[in-house]
């Protein structure tokens, strides 16, 4: 239940302001073309910055669309879009 809570209240506060941080994960900041944190929900929630960098480098990910706000390539460990 306790893992089912925090990532119900990240999504509410990500849907309701853009920004997933809440009282029950670590504070989660923004990517950077520096830094991509990603936060990890399991038995231990706990924040990784360029955990998977290797992974993404190999397997770039395809971005169409809309690009929104940014916000939400931080949710997926996205780097930016310059």
């Amino acid at each position: 239940e306790k893992l089912q809570d925090a990532m119900c209240s990240t999504w509410v506060q990500f849907a309701k302001t853009g920004d997933p941080n809440n009282a029950l994960i670590p504070e989660w900041p923004q990517v950077t073309p520096d830094s991509v944190p990603t936060m990890c929900f399991d038995k231990v929630i706990d924040l990784r910055v360029d955990h998977d960098k290797k992974l993404m480098e190999a397997f770039p990910p395809v971005q169409t669309g809309f690009g929104g706000s940014g916000k939400m390539a931080a949710v997926f460990g996205l780097p930016p879009k310059k």
